[in-house]
């Protein structure tokens, strides 16, 4: 508990995580406020919702990249202002847009959705001392998961005392208050630190960051295909009422926030392909669930335990392999990396469950994230390889 209270003593700190979980709060209500706007209030169908849902999450893994070098060329403050702008106003317009306007505007939006996330890690990266920066991305994996248990319930609670319109509205006000705060509070970044740099593309170029993207990949993989299969496997066990599939999300949710939590305890860093195969590994746990829920809960435990510290640990890594004055674009990448690692799950484990049944889903999910590891392990060696024959490559990262 000493290394958390000496986190929290640091100037800006608290004030950063109570901005950042302003600004998040909007961005895990948007799980459900497309889908459930397109078939509550557009009489649409599960396909149409699917199809807007998906080219805002495009729309998010394009923009990404972009908003991380805009943050490292000019700052959070002027990347959080674009977006505040850009998003608050999608929202407002919404409920007044009919579902072929939805649909074109979907992709440009994600384009501009407030990057909460990367902003909340790249502003750790700067304020926070690099021996205290484990601690800091544990403690920020826990307010991850604080959003997520109170983002989802907050919309359906508003969305049944009032409408959806008015929720989304609500979520407009939301977004200008929790993304226009941050921009407000300014956080330092990285790049502000140690000056400017050239050479940003020479990003692609680092097999390191190559490395640590395929594990972001696989992590999410893993997550969003595990996640797939349980709602598979519930449903085939006459067990998918929307109440037991909460309480079983939240038990995740609450698995992780502990992982996370101890992983910040830790004086010393777990390897992380030790950490990102372990949960792969563990998720073949959940294809003996039974037909009762409290089973399910235990069997997730092993592998929910690990979602948190999978996700600190790649934070952690980031500032380590990319030169500090362009952290921002790779940490735009990184949410990229994670965007397509869980579409790519949710795709390839759904195909597959609806091939064969819904209790191999999490080895199907576990084994499409040892596979994308051993690829970050190829990469990994790749880059040990060049950096002993041409030392000079290092300079990448600086």
């Amino acid at each position: 508990m000493r290394r958390y209270r000496e986190l929290l003593r640091i100037p800006g700190v608290p004030l950063l995580w109570t901005s950042s979980i302003m600004a998040r709060l909007p961005s895990t209500m948007r799980m459900l406020a497309l889908p459930v706007f397109v078939t509550a209030s557009l009489g649409k169908g599960l396909g149409a919702a699917g199809l807007v849902g998906g080219l805002f999450t495009l729309g998010s893994a394009i923009g990404s990249p972009w908003l991380g070098r805009l943050t490292d060329h000019r700052g959070l403050r002027a990347t959080f202002t674009v977006v505040t702008v850009a998003e608050t106003a999608f929202w407002v317009a919404v409920p007044w847009m009919s579902y072929p306007v939805l649909v074109g505007c979907a992709l440009f939006a994600g384009v501009l959705a407030a990057p909460a996330g990367t902003g909340t890690r790249t502003a750790i990266a700067a304020m926070v001392p690099g021996d205290q920066q484990r601690q800091a991305f544990a403690l920020d994996a826990v307010v991850v998961e604080i959003c997520y248990i109170l983002g989802g319930p907050l919309f359906t609670v508003l969305s049944g005392l009032t409408d959806v319109s008015v929720t989304l509205r609500v979520m407009a006000v939301l977004t200008l208050i929790g993304s226009g705060g941050f921009a407000l509070l300014n956080p330092p970044t990285p790049r502000q630190l140690h000056g400017d740099a050239e050479g940003d593309h020479r990003l692609w170029r680092n097999p390191a960051l190559l490395s640590q993207l395929f594990l972001r990949t696989s992590t999410f993989f893993v997550i969003m295909g595990a996640e797939l299969a349980l709602l598979g496997i519930l449903r085939q066990h006459g067990m998918d009422n929307a109440h037991l599939i909460g309480v079983l999300f939240g038990c995740w949710a609450v698995y992780s926030m502990i992982g996370s939590f101890l992983y910040g305890l830790v004086p010393h860093s777990i390897p992380q392909k030790w950490i990102i195969g372990l949960q792969a590994g563990l998720a073949v746990l959940a294809c003996f669930s039974g037909d009762s829920w409290w089973t399910t809960a235990l069997l997730i435990a092993p592998m929910a335990v690990l979602t948190g510290p999978a996700v600190a640990s790649f934070s952690e890594a980031l500032t380590t392999v990319v030169s500090p004055r362009v952290l921002g674009q790779a940490a735009g990448m990184s949410g990229t990396a994670g965007t397509l690692g869980g579409s790519l799950g949710t795709i390839v484990v759904g195909f597959a469950v609806d091939h064969t049944a819904p209790v191999y889903g999490p080895l199907y999910a576990a084994a499409g994230g040892l596979l994308l590891l051993g690829l970050a392990s190829l990469l990994s060696e790749v880059d040990e390889v060049r950096a002993k024959n041409m030392p000079e490559a290092r300079q990448l990262r600086s």
